[in-house]
């Protein structure tokens, strides 16, 4: 299921980072979000998810897909390699940041409490989920 109701101001920010890496760029434009184009769910819901393959094929993914400056870059992820040919990934402090917090959110609703034991078999710092 995708969710819909998405403020208008994080989709336009979506939009905008997006706009800045060539192969999002062209997603956007074959979906018919060209510059100006009015922001709703309907035409969001219509870009094509990215797959795996898709990223695969790219020549150069810091030309294609990186929109943060190197010095932002505070680690890469990966992704499990199903394949053996895993996804690298950059993620910036930011988004470091980010992810801790929505993941202790996640484990909080989950019931999980600070005196409790919580296991967690996906590697830190390497895999989104080990976050």
């Amino acid at each position: 299921m995708r969710r819909t109701d998405l403020p208008l101001d994080a989709l336009a920010l979506a939009v905008e980072r997006a706009r800045r890496a060539p192969f999002y760029a062209r997603k956007l434009e074959a979906a018919g979000f060209g510059r100006g184009a009015t922001l709703d769910a309907e035409r969001w819901q219509s870009i094509s998810p990215t797959t795996k393959e898709e990223l695969r094929a790219i020549e150069c993914f810091t030309d294609e897909l990186m929109i943060a400056p190197a010095g932002e870059i505070a680690e890469f992820w990966r992704s499990g390699g199903v394949t053996g040919r895993p996804l690298f990934y950059p993620r910036t402090h930011a988004d470091v940041a980010a992810s801790l917090d929505a993941f202790g959110t996640a484990a909080t609703v989950c019931g999980v409490r600070a005196s409790g034991i919580f296991f967690c078999s996906l590697p830190i710092g390497i895999h989104p989920a080990g976050q």
